[in-house]
């Protein structure tokens, strides 16, 4: 059984409205955790990573054909000299011997090329934090309104 067909089972099916708004909202927590794991890895980048300028020593081509392997060689912000390699795509273009690379201080294997950067998981990961904000103001609304009893509005208390 689905979890709509759940939720309609418990709601009720003249509460249609309201389980499609849970449903929304079950969704909306979904996506918003399936996007936050995937950019996990780009904040750890944006936030903790340092930038270095790296010499290329050389590119190949790898078994499939589709990817190439560019190795390049850092002096990282203590002074070590590190030498790795990153995986791009066949038509990536370098400009020139150098190139930006990001890394975490004490872990060589770490760098990657700064401009095989995913920003568009990270524009769908505000896209998600956005309709979560809609769906729980949703919520908060339906949630403050009045109780109302077989379709007449509520009466207001009085005061004494």
């Amino acid at each position: 059984m689905s979890l709509h067909r759940m939720l309609r089972k418990s709601f009720g099916d003249d509460e249609d409205e309201d389980a499609q708004a849970f449903m929304g909202f079950i969704y909306a927590c979904g996506f918003f955790l399936v996007v936050t794991w995937l950019t996990f890895q780009e904040f750890r980048y944006f936030i903790f990573s340092h930038t270095a300028i790296a010499q290329v020593t050389d590119t190949t081509l790898d078994l499939d054909k589709k990817n190439r392997a560019v190795r390049f060689q850092f002096t990282d912000h203590e002074g070590n000299s590190v030498s790795h390699y990153d995986h791009v795509k066949q038509n990536y273009e370098l400009f020139g011997d150098t190139v930006e690379v990001q890394y975490f201080s004490g872990n060589s294997e770490s760098a990657r090329l700064k401009s095989e950067a995913n920003w568009f998981a990270v524009v769908l990961f505000f896209l998600a934090l956005a309709f979560m904000i809609y769906q729980i103001s949703r919520f908060a609304k339906e949630a403050n309104e009045p109780f109302k009893v077989s379709g007449r509005p509520a009466r207001k208390r009085r005061r004494y």
